[in-house]
Formats: structure tokens, sequence, C-alpha cells
């Protein structure tokens, strides 16, 4: 190839290269302009002249009615005790346990519910027990005698028991007439 010739190919290739930028800024310029905010114009008006809509039907779901868990078991505790949340009674030396150990005042136990410091157990008799810190009466009994919140003790309800719930100060049980007894 002579030097013409060569001359005459880098011009087509420059030519072309120019002329393929030039189409590549005319689309970023394109871009820009789609891209730049406008104000939205607010009207009044808006979906005057649209059809009415329609109204949204109403679903009713049907809740099931709760059961009591059937699976029963036996309570194991472990951690520190010292306001009664272990059960285990008033004894100092039963205030901490590294290893889980079992809970013998209460039997068919099918559901259990920590709140700060104290706890409840529901059986399969329906029966709630709870022990621990009774601060603001979160157990709902008489914690007035000496150790009492340290042992599981029964508490008196009108009803039979679905659910039980205990949150920092407070306890709850769903009774099987549906009222919540807290």
């Amino acid at each position: 190839m002579d030097a013409y010739s060569e001359s005459c190919v880098l011009t087509r290739i420059s030519i072309y290269i120019a002329v393929n930028l030039s189409h590549i800024f005319e689309k970023i310029n394109q871009k820009s302009r789609i891209g730049a905010r406008r104000k939205a114009t607010i009207t009044n008006n808006a979906g005057e002249n649209d059809e009415p809509k329609r109204k949204m039907q109403r679903v009713v779901f049907q809740l099931p009615f709760p059961e009591r868990p059937r699976v029963m078991g036996r309570v194991l505790v472990c951690g520190q005790g010292d306001m009664g949340q272990l059960g285990l009674g008033d004894d100092s030396s039963k205030f901490e346990r590294k290893r889980p150990t079992l809970v013998e005042k209460v039997l068919n136990v099918v559901d259990v519910t920590a709140g700060g410091m104290h706890n409840l157990l529901l059986t399969l008799e329906g029966h709630v027990y709870s022990f621990g810190s009774n601060d603001k009466a979160a157990l709902d009994g008489d914690s007035s005698e000496e150790g009492s919140e340290f042992v599981p003790h029964a508490i008196d309800l009108p009803n039979k028991v679905f659910k039980i719930s205990a949150g920092d100060s407070h306890s709850a049980c769903l009774l099987e007439e549906c009222k919540i007894h807290s």
C-alpha cells in the first residue's frame, strides 16, 4: 500500500469515528433533555371525567377458634432466679442453675411463657400456674406471704384457659368463653 492509499484509509476511519461520536453525543443530549425535571401541573379536576370507581367488596375472614395445645411435657429451668423466676423455691442455693433443672410441682404442662421476671405455665386441664416477681400484680395473686413468689402456684380464674401471654410487667390469659383475664 502506498502512502496515498494509507492516508485515504486513515481519513475514512477518522470520518467514521467522528460521525459515530456525533451520533453518540446526540443521543446523550436527548437523554439528558428527557431526564430533565419538569414541574408537575396540579389540577384540581383530576379524575373528574373518569368513570366512578367500583366499591371494594368486604371480605370476611373467619378466624379459627383457639385450642389449648395437647402435647404435654415437663418444665426445665436454668439461669438466674433471685426473683423466683425459676420456680424452684426460696432456698438461696436454688437461685442460680447452670444446668436445666426440673420444676417438680407442675405436671401436664402444654404451654410456657416468660415475662420480665416471671413465668406462666398452662396445663392440659386449663389451669395456669405462675411464679417469679409480682411487680405491679403481674401474677394476679397474693404475694404477701414470704416466699410465695418462688414456687409455682395456681392462679384462681373464673374459667379454664386456652392461651397464655406474659410481658415485662403483665400477664394475660384467654379464657374458654373468649374473654381475656389480665
